[in-house]
């Protein structure tokens, strides 16, 4: 009878205890023993998972809309999906983390060791992601997004959390008598989330460096403060001195191919002025153009205005004064304007526009424009005729006299008014003027400014 009395308050082994009662006994432990540890390690990690999920497709969001403009274009298709892989691997595995941690609190048994998960996370996610920034970072001198720069923030701040949450883990183990030994298994996770975490160290330092340090012109590195790098001064500095928008017509082929171009404005010059225009007038014979007026003006001042003649005895254009019916009513006239368009959310450094008219025989029309090229066609029937193209150009040295139509094939002591420089070589385009970032890639922005068919201008 004793016996029976004594088996009716035996208490129960855990592991026969029921679920509801275990659960109770478990979050009774967190709340009286260490709720301050629990709450950080679940609080810490919840948090960070759900920052670098929405910060990682925030990012992908903001480099698949990226545009082409000055410098700067779209990322490599290549970049973009390995972006989008290793974020779609990387929010599973921090998503099974949260849930992960989640069910360790709460219940004491999570489903996979926290250290385990852990490792996971940063060899499928952190890694990877980090990997493909410090890609970005080599190749561009601005960050192409805010999010580019919270996604280091946020690794920096799980490596910290990564290295706390084991310690506390296992400050919270000692203090239980139950817990099992499983420090062999243990080690070689930590292993190997320590491996990871060195190697996520090292992308973080190599993207802080790409980002705030640049190479001057001196052969020497300079830190950047964070106003100084959203300013894009440095892109002003580096990128944007001495190189203007030229134009070369068709017909300035005598005697050499591409020997004559037209500066029409430099970059820098729309830091104050933000809308220019410019107009190109010409008389042709022969197919040749004899005469030509070139000007620019703003809607309220004219900011210059040259004459040249062709001579037939030195195959050259020579400077003349600009006088009245310098061009006749029956001469052709490419008329441009031309807006900056300032930097914004998928546009790095901003980009120029421009607009185009062709007059000819005092009759408008509008040209055909196809990248740097453009044609004019009359009538439908006509085949398109190529008048020129409009492209971005850096000289190679400085023009010692301000002369806007530029000789590519005299030297500085042939004609002192024209500027040498080796065009079809290194400046005829934009993307063999710009190397970018302190790697020196290629540029993926435009060879010329963007045509503007909306972009409002009369003859």
């Amino acid at each position: 009878m004793n016996t029976m009395a004594s088996d009716n308050f035996e208490l129960l082994q855990e592991s026969a205890q029921p679920e509801e009662r275990k659960l109770c006994s478990h979050l009774q432990k967190v709340f009286t023993t260490h709720p301050c540890l629990y709450g950080f390690m679940f609080i810490a990690i919840f948090i960070l998972d759900l920052a670098q999920i929405c910060n990682d497709w925030l990012l992908i969001r903001e480099i698949i809309f990226l545009r082409q403009g000055l410098v700067y274009g779209p990322l490599s298709p290549t970049i973009v999906m390995v972006l989008v892989v290793a974020s779609g691997v990387g929010s599973l595995a921090m998503g099974f983390e949260m849930f992960n941690v989640s069910r360790d609190v709460c219940t004491g048994r999570p489903w996979g060791d926290l250290e385990l998960v852990s490792a996971i996370v940063v060899w499928a996610e952190e890694i990877p992601t980090m990997t493909i920034n410090f890609a970005i970072s080599m190749c561009h001198n601005e960050p192409i997004s805010m999010f580019q720069m919270s996604k280091t923030l946020i690794v920096a701040l799980s490596v910290v959390i990564r290295i706390a949450v084991p310690l506390i883990k296992a400050y919270l183990s000692s203090k239980d008598a139950r817990a099992s030994d499983t420090r062999f298994r243990k080690s070689v996770y930590r292993v190997i989330t320590s491996a990871g975490l060195c190697l996520t160290l090292c992308s973080i330092v190599a993207v802080v460096i790409f980002t705030h340090v640049i190479a001057t012109d001196e052969r020497k590195f300079q830190f950047r403060v964070p106003s100084e790098i959203w300013s894009s001064q440095f892109a002003h500095d580096t990128y944007f001195t001495d190189v203007g928008i030229y134009f070369h017509h068709s017909e300035l082929n005598e005697p050499v191919k591409d020997q004559y171009w037209v500066k029409l404005t430099e970059i820098n010059d729309f830091e104050k002025i933000h809308n220019m225009y410019a107009k190109i007038s010409y008389v042709r014979r022969n197919n040749k153009i004899n005469t030509l007026m070139i000007a620019s003006y703003t809607d309220s001042e004219e900011l210059f205005n040259e004459c040249y003649k062709y001579q037939e005895e030195t195959n050259q254009y020579v400077f003349t004064d600009c006088v009245a019916d310098f061009i006749p009513a029956s001469g052709e006239t490419l008329i441009f304007r031309f807006a900056f368009e300032e930097p914004q959310q998928y546009l790095i450094l901003g980009d120029i526009v421009y607009s185009v008219r062709y007059k000819k025989s005092n009759i408008c029309y509008n040209p055909t424009v196809n990248g740097t090229n453009i044609y004019h066609n009359a009538t439908e029937e006509e085949d398109l005729e190529l008048l020129g193209r409009l492209v971005y150009i850096k000289p190679m040295t400085v023009l010692q006299e301000s002369h806007r139509l530029i000789d590519r094939t005299h030297t500085i002591d042939d004609m002192a008014d024209h500027l040498p420089y080796k065009i079809d070589q290194e400046i005829l385009e934009g993307e063999e003027i710009w190397k970018t970032g302190m790697y020196g890639c290629e540029c993926t922005g435009k060879s010329g400014p963007s045509y503007q068919s909306d972009m409002t201008l009369s003859c």
